[in-house]
Order: structure tokens, then sequence, then C-alpha cells
């Protein structure tokens, strides 16, 4: 693999030489292809190059189910593949293909880590994605169904404790390679998943990982399972296992939805599943077609798909493309949405306070008991969607103001806004159950709460005294999760590693425009572990920055965070279209 090695050194030189318009470096005097590649080493490269004759094509077919106009240009294609896939050739590649190895097999994981691994996921972390594998049990059910599946599980499971950083990076770069290499594959609903999974935890990798799920999606047309669903017989024992298959890819269907909102929040762009979709718009149709529709992991899906859905009007009236201020005949929408988004609380919070978080299979008969993996997280976790929805709401009254005050008329929707995001903060500590799970939950949850942290530093030193805003207040439990996060062991890359970084640096940034350094001199940054972390955000030589922490922090504060995600770049305070480090 030396050739490959210095042939990639050698193009990453010549990008080097072309940023700087230099000259680019000579050219290699042995060409990649002159040396002999070992196709049998158990590395990603080496299977790629091994297997890639078994790699087939997606068939030329249209996706949809009725009649299409690309149906007749297609027709002679669909014949000759036809013909195609009884041959002999044809059934070789296909038995590679099924015979393909997994990360164990490979040689990459060791069984026991592969184990490890898959527990942690299906007895944890599906919880947070509402039991999407929960019919799946060990790491052998697992590699049955698909060998990307099991790679997203276990670079997700991996991603969430420090002890597991090598295996992170051999788990994510076989992840990376299978969905790379199968772009042009035809895979089944299994590999959706796994891209679904995926979508959810690898911030870097996330849209990309979406595009893909929801372009696949389209193709088997998964949304129809939500008809399906509705017209089968549940309590007919014969179709029960059809009917748990329906329901299974419709649930999938409704994960894909919420992570395009998410996203789409995310990225301040227009989503691309279509809200007019039947299964959006009679999804509560979907808890009245199961004889147990009050499993715990539906009910607390239709609520994400609920608050999404009105998240995603309130994007469509003020829009994600303008940078204007809003408009005063727009007044009485923040009102209608605020009742909205209340009134979804409402109903629900009762429910999540009787209802945990176990998933059909690992299910008690006792609902009034908390998960034994994730407490009392599911109520948690819809108090902390309901602030952040207060909050995204109520952010856009301040879109394009630049330095002039907020207008009296949306003075009370700001000052909600402001109060959504110091609940968020003081939920991170007075809550007991979002605490723990601080490592797990989807990435979502930080960068929101990074979102939030740049706003309420922001109203609190720019319109102080019309929001009466106690800015030395704001400040300080603002430090007091930055502390709390810092001491939290996660990998560099991990979204809570890079929300301390920047909300540390902007803390710093305020902190010492309005005089009050000394906020990163008290409690919590008042020891001498802290004092780098303190020294490092006011831009001390790199002598003062050689502390060693729980979780590694950046030692150069005055670098450029652009790679860091913007977590804390929401410049005029618009979520921003993050532009993404996407090689983690």
């Amino acid at each position: 693999m030396l050739d490959t090695d210095v042939t990639n050194l050698h193009a990453t030189l010549t990008s080097i030489c072309e940023h700087l318009n230099m000259e680019p470096p000579s050219q290699l005097l042995v060409s990649e292809l002159s040396q002999p590649r070992n196709t049998h080493d158990g590395s990603p490269l080496a299977d790629q190059a091994g297997d890639e004759s078994a790699y087939e094509p997606l068939p030329p077919e249209s996706p949809s189910r009725l009649q299409a106009p690309i149906d007749t240009y297609l027709a002679s294609a669909q014949q000759e593949t036809a013909s195609n896939i009884t041959s002999p050739q044809a059934m070789l590649q296909r038995r590679k293909t099924s015979e393909r190895r997994d990360l164990i097999s490979k040689g990459l994981l060791g069984a026991e880590d592969a184990s490890r691994l898959v527990h942690n996921y299906l007895y944890r972390l599906d919880r947070f994605l509402y039991g999407l594998a929960s019919h799946y049990k060990d790491v052998d059910d697992i590699r049955k169904a698909s060998p990307t599946l099991l790679a997203a599980i276990c670079t997700v499971s991996a991603f969430q404790s420090l002890d597991y950083r090598p295996l992170f990076d051999v788990c994510n770069r076989e992840f990376r390679h299978l969905v790379s290499s199968s772009l042009f594959e035809n895979h089944g609903v299994e590999h959706i998943r796994a891209l679904c999974i995926g979508s959810f935890w690898l911030p870097d990798a996330s849209r990309i990982l979406f595009s893909d799920a929801v372009r696949r999606a389209a193709d088997c047309r998964l949304s129809r399972n939500f008809h399906l669903l509705t017209s089968l017989e549940a309590t007919a024992e014969s179709n029960q296992d059809q009917h748990n298959d329906v329901r299974d890819k419709a649930r999938l269907w409704y994960l894909l939805y919420i992570c395009d909102q998410h996203l789409s929040v995310l990225h301040n762009r227009d989503p691309i599943i279509r809200p007019e979709n039947d299964a959006i718009l009679e999804r509560e149709q979907f808890l009245t077609t199961h004889p147990r529709a009050d499993l715990p992991q539906d009910v607390r899906l239709m609520s994400q798909v609920s608050l999404l859905v009105i998240m995603s009007q309130i994007r469509d009236v003020f829009g994600c493309e303008q940078n204007k201020a809003v408009s005063k005949t727009l007044g009485i929408q923040f009102s209608h949405f605020s009742r909205e988004i209340d009134q979804w609380f409402a109903r629900y919070s009762p429910i999540f306070g009787r209802l945990p978080a176990h998933c059909c299979d690992h299910q008690t008969d006792n609902l009034s008991e908390p998960d034994p993996y994730i407490g009392t997280f599911p109520h948690a976790g819809l108090t902390m969607h309901h602030q952040f929805a207060r909050l995204y709401l109520g952010h856009f009254v301040l879109r394009g103001l630049k330095s002039d005050p907020i207008p009296p008329h949306f003075l009370a929707v700001a000052a909600s806004a402001r109060d959504a995001a110091i609940t968020i903060f003081t939920l991170i500590l007075e809550n007991e159950a979002f605490r723990d799970n601080i490592i797990g939950m989807p990435h979502y949850f930080h960068i929101m709460i990074s979102f939030a942290g740049q706003f309420l530093l922001e109203v609190s030193t720019k319109y102080k005294d019309q929001l009466n805003a106690i800015m030395e207040e704001d400040f300080r439990r603002v430090s007091t999760v930055v502390a709390l996060f810092a001491r939290t062991p996660v990998m560099p890359r991990h979204p809570i590693a890079r929300v301390t970084a920047g909300l540390l640096r902007k803390l710093s940034e305020y902190t010492s425009s309005v005089g009050l350094d000394s906020i990163l001199c008290e409690s919590p940054f008042n020891n001498s572990e802290w004092a780098a972390a303190r020294d490092a955000g006011n831009n001390a030589p790199a002598e003062a920055t050689s502390a060693s922490f729980d979780m590694p922090l950046p030692t150069d504060f005055s670098t450029d965070f652009s790679t860091d995600f913007l977590y804390t770049g929401f410049g005029d305070m618009m979520l921003p279209d993050m532009q993404y480090n996407y090689i983690i």
C-alpha cells in the first residue's frame, strides 16, 4: 500500500500548491498502478478493490408504482436487465455480494468488542431513536441483517465513549467505506436504517448520510407503508408478521422525516420531504393501527413529528432565505405559533409523565417505572424540545436588526425566547435524567444548546435594558454549563467537545467586552485545573494552556473555529447554513 500512500501524499501536496499559487511538485516517477496490490489483507481499501466486480448498479427502473413518464424509456433497459440477471456471471456476482464480509469477519473488530458496542446501542442509544432497531436482540441478529447496519451501530456506539476511540476510528472508516462503495448498488431497508442511525449521531456526515437515505427511501416508496398499515387488519393473526414489518418501515420513514426537519432547523434550509405527505397529515392514524398503540416509543415518535410540523410551519411563514427584519404585520403569527407550541406540550407532558422509554420487546408491565438505561429522560427531552421550539420561534424577531433596538411590538416575543434559553440551561443543571444522558443523545440536542447559549449571551449584552436582563446571572449560568460539559470525557470530535470550546470562546469574548472577566475567575473556573481554560479563553500565552483535562480542549482559542460546526457562529442570530468538514 506504500504506492497508494505516496500517491495520496502527492495529490495533497499538489492541492496545497494550487491553493497557494505555487509551482506544483514534479510528477511521480512510479504510477500508482505499477505496483501489485494485496487485496486480501482485510482492510477496507483491499476489500474495495477485491469486491469491485461484485458491485451491482441500481437496476434502471422507475421508483413509482404507478405509470410514470420514464417507464417507456426504461422498458428496453429493464428487458436487458431481466435477461442478464440469470447469467452465470450475474449469479456469481450476487453470491459474492450476499457473502460480503462485515467488521467482524474482516478481522477489523473483535467479536467481544462488537457485542459490547451492539448491546450498548440496542439497550440504551436506540431508546433515543424511539426503538428504531428494537426488533434486534444481539450482534448476531445485526450481522444477519446488514454489514452496513453493523458498522453504523458500532460506529455510533463507540463514538459515545472516550475509551472506545480506537474502535471508533476503525468502525467509522469501515462505515464510510461501505456507504461510499454502495452508492450505485441496490440495497434494502436495513441499509436505509443504517444511514438513518448515522445521520442522527454523526454530525460531520449527517447531511450526506441522510441524502442517500432519503433517495433510497423514495426509490423503494417507503412512505407507502403508512397506507399499507392503515389498510391491514391489525387483529388478524395471519397478518401479524406482515403488520409488524409494515409498521417498522413506517416508523423508519417517520425517523427520516424527523432527521430532515432537524437538519432543516440546524442548517436554516428548506426540508427535502414534503410536509403534505399523507403520513404527516394523517399521522394520528399511526397510533390507532395497532392493538397496543399506546407503546411508549410510538407516542414519543408522534410527539416529535407533531412538534416539527409546527416548527416547519414557522419556517415557512418567516422564511429561511431572507435576512431582513420581520414585518409588524406578522406579529399575530407569533402569538398563534406560541399557543400551538404550548398546547403541544400540554398535550404530551402528562402522557410522558406516565411512560418510560422502553422499546416494545424490552418493556415491563409497570409503565410507571423509569427506564433502566435512560431513566426519566423522555419527559426531560420533551421539556427540552418545548424550549427549543420557543427559542426557535422567538429568535426570528432579532433577525436583521443589526444595531437597531428590538421593536416594541416584538419585545414580549424576544423576552419569551430569552426565557426559553434560560430554561434550557437551567434544565441541564437541575434535571438529573437529562444531565446523565448528555452523552448518548443525538447531536441535535447539543447544537441547539449551543445556539441557546449564543442567543442568551447576545441578548443579555445587546438588549439588556429592553429585556431587563441581568448579564452577570446569565453569563454565570452559561459558564456553569460549559464547565459541566468540559468535565465530560468525550472524544475531541464529539459535539460536546466542540460545543464546550465554542461556548467558552464566546463567553470569554462577552465577559471581556463588558468588564465581567471575574466570572471566568470564579467557580467553576477558580481552581488550577480550569485556569488554563480561563486563560486560553482570554488568549493567554501558549505556556499557560498546559493543564490536563478530562476532555481534550483546544489549546489555541485564538484560532478560527469555522471547522467546529459554527456551533457558536450564529451571525445575526440566525442558524446558519453550516459548512461542515465531513472527514471525521
